[in-house]
């Protein structure tokens, strides 16, 4: 890859404290297999660096490394540890609303709560991830199907590779429910699930998200009636309601996009060294949001209305209200490098650093 991704540096930092806690757990005879225990319950966890967090209402969840979830009831405020069924390092989640959640992560976990972050049950692992892609793909390679045939004999030279030959490597790095049924996991190498039946089963998509380089996968958005995924090198892809099969959205930027964010009218996707794009038209023209930073955009949050708040890894906080045409910088404490954010009510802002997740208060706009 050209260029390292904020996103892939993160997953990175994440993994480091995991390698240390790995080597003492095997000179201790404990199991090294992230998919073996769950989580560590430890008051490290409040201190680790999240690097994700959704929120919905008072309610907020925040995934790291090693299996760390925490939650919040009070809008931020207070924080607890909840009960994660795994030690791999998560990497991304989204509540669909204060009750029902999704996290992602290393060694193709997923994961699912459905009493706001509390406890989570495993759904999908590396070995089960596997498992489905060998039986679509080998099937379909067998009935002729020679695009089958091809992802099947990439499966193969992959897991040729992999450390634990029974267990599907690649990270997912975001998750995506339009609703309680359908549902996206996508992540590095192209790698893409889709669920209708609110993920008691899976289906592979890598073949139909138009990416036979299979570069990276890193967010997903929806406005409700298209779905987009973003990843690296520039890479757009838009899925209309009732499509069975990605096409792609050319973009002026060959650089990383690290999110994308979908409003009927408005299509931002956004990523490396200040990077941000606005479409008003589904990615047919495209405009430079001059943001005027070069640190890389890693926040686009919607804040009521037309109004977007935009923050960077190095803490600049953006408002806008006409689709980025102007912003007004948001004077807010500047403590360290942000690796994820989300809202909190109306004037509140979740950030995850290095040390844990902290809560500032966002100035009016004059």
């Amino acid at each position: 890859m050209k260029k390292r991704s904020i996103l892939a540096g993160l997953v990175r930092v994440a993994t480091l404290p995991v390698v240390l806690a790995l080597a003492s757990a095997s000179a201790a005879g404990v199991s090294t297999d992230p998919l073996a225990s769950g989580a560590p319950i430890t008051a490290l966890a409040l201190r680790s660096p999240m690097v994700s967090i959704a929120s919905q209402g008072a309610r907020v969840v925040a995934v790291g490394p090693r299996g760390y979830i925490l939650f919040s009831s009070n809008g931020g405020k207070d924080w607890r540890q909840a009960t994660g069924p795994v030690r791999a390092d998560l990497t991304a989640v989204h509540l669909r609303d204060a009750r029902n959640g999704w996290a992602v992560g290393h060694d193709g976990v997923v994961l699912r709560t459905d009493n706001g972050g509390e406890s989570w049950t495993r759904v999908l692992d590396g070995r089960s991830v596997l498992e489905i892609l060998n039986r679509s793909y080998e099937a379909r390679a067998a009935a002729g199907d020679t695009v089958a045939a091809r992802v099947k004999g990439e499966i193969e030279r992959l897991m040729a590779q992999s450390a634990s030959p029974d267990v599907m490597p690649n990270p997912f790095l975001d998750v995506l429910f339009s609703d309680a049924s359908e549902g996206f996991v996508i992540g590095a190498f192209g790698l893409v699930l889709r669920t209708r039946d609110g993920g008691k089963s899976w289906e592979p998509w890598i073949e139909r998200a138009e990416n036979d380089r299979r570069l990276h996968f890193y967010a997903a958005a929806t406005d409700g009636a298209t779905l987009y995924f973003a990843g690296e090198q520039g890479l757009l892809r838009r899925l209309d309601k009732g499509d069975d099969h990605f096409t792609t959205i050319e973009t002026p930027y060959n650089g990383t996009f690290f999110g994308v964010h979908a409003a009927p009218g408005l299509l931002l996707a956004y990523g490396l060294r200040g990077n941000a794009w606005a479409s008003e038209d589904g990615g047919a023209s495209w405009r430079k949001i001059e943001t005027g930073v070069e640190a890389g955009i890693i926040a686009v949050l919607p804040a009521g209305g037309t109004r977007l708040i935009l923050v960077s890894q190095a803490g600049h906080v953006f408002s806008t209200t006409d689709g980025g045409r102007t912003l007004a910088a948001l004077q807010v404490p500047r403590q360290g490098e942000v690796l994820a954010a989300a809202l909190v009510g109306a004037n509140a802002l979740a950030l995850t650093r290095h040390g844990g997740v902290n809560l500032v208060t966002l100035p009016a706009v004059r």
